[in-house]
């Protein structure tokens, strides 16, 4: 008999909430919080299996805040903070011939800021946008660096 089968079974799940909160007129506050929980099941035999988690950079907890404030009509101001939890990646070591090692990524917390000023609505925006603003060093994949603080100052024009 020839046919195909799966051998392993993925199992996610999670959960997202989203919190929204108009605070005022010209200040908005919001939430947001991620949980994800994945797993793949390889059987070895009719009663045993093994279990590992394969959702690699996706950590099991994210969750965020951002202020909003609008202090006029032409004028826009975001604050956000972001927090990624603790996070499994592989490590292809070169000292054990490339193969393959789990290894664990720290949690960290990132500051944003996002400013915005329309000088003819509907057409031209000057804009500031920060990222980093505390110049956090963490790793989004291991060995490698992620970005420092960094600025954008830009213009958008629209026709």
């Amino acid at each position: 008999v020839r046919g195909f089968f799966n051998q392993s079974r993925q199992e996610d799940q999670g959960l997202e909430l989203d919190l929204r909160m108009k605070l005022s007129d010209r200040l908005q506050l919001s939430a947001t919080y991620t949980f994800l929980d994945g797993k793949v099941r390889t059987p070895l035999t009719e009663t045993r299996d093994t279990t590992y988690n394969n959702l690699f950079r996706r950590p099991d907890n994210q969750f965020s805040f951002a202020l909003n404030f609008k202090p006029g009509k032409h004028w826009n101001f975001d604050l956000h903070w972001q927090h990624t939890g603790i996070r499994q990646d592989l490590f292809f070591n070169p000292a054990n011939f490339y193969i393959a090692e789990q290894v664990e990524l720290d949690a960290f917390g990132l500051l944003n800021f996002y400013g915005s000023w329309d000088v003819r609505p509907n057409r031209l925006r000057v804009y500031l946008d920060v990222k980093n603003i505390t110049n956090r060093k963490f790793q989004e994949v291991y060995g490698f660096a992620s970005l420092p603080r960094n600025f954008t100052l830009g213009a958008q024009w629209n026709w």
